[in-house]
């Protein structure tokens, strides 16, 4: 009995190794340059500081929060707190609202708004064999209200490009997420 009940509970297991290892990975992320070169050193490039929970999993009971990250896409800097859904490459958030309380870098505060984050992995050399950790943000949008007209979206990112229409380049890790 004590098997079929381990077994059972191995099924409902949202999560495998294989599950969290296919997942982005925080860090700081800059964009490759034009000619496919690190941009790490730059200052003024496009980057984000991605910070996720150990697992992806929420540290909170009473929270879904599972990490932050601060997007700078054409000089433009903004910060989210990010809320987990059943894609790991997908992320709910918003603004911190409330103070909460912080558990692994991850807050249990009450956001405000309705960001919607998509990455994806990305190569970032045209040869197959080049492995690296690069990823594509694939569309970064924000509603200061969680209901409301579409006029009040702040788009950062929709299909792969900037609001002015540039097709943004894979972002390659630069190194861990900064203290």
């Amino acid at each position: 009995m004590i098997s079929l009940t381990l077994f059972l509970l191995g099924l409902m297991t949202p999560d495998s190794d294989a599950a969290v290892a296919d997942a982005p990975r925080s860090g700081s992320y800059a964009e490759l340059s034009e000619d496919g070169r690190s941009t790490c050193g730059q200052a003024d490039s496009n980057r984000f500081e991605l910070l996720l929970a150990p697992g992806g999993e929420p540290p909170h009971n009473r929270s879904t929060n599972v990490g932050e990250i601060e997007i700078r896409i054409e000089g433009e800097r903004h910060y989210f707190v990010l809320t987990a859904t059943p894609d790991r490459w997908q992320f709910g958030g918003g603004r911190q609202h409330t103070v909460g309380i912080e558990l692994g870098g991850v807050t249990s505060a009450f956001l405000t708004g309705r960001l919607t984050l998509n990455l994806e992995r990305a190569r970032s050399s045209a040869d197959p064999s080049v492995r690296t950790d690069a990823l594509r943000i694939l569309d970064a949008r924000y509603s200061p209200v969680r209901r409301g007209h579409n006029r009040s979206m702040r788009v950062y990112v929709a299909d792969g490009a900037t609001p002015g229409g540039r097709m943004l380049r894979p972002f390659l890790r630069c190194g861990d997420y900064p203290e």
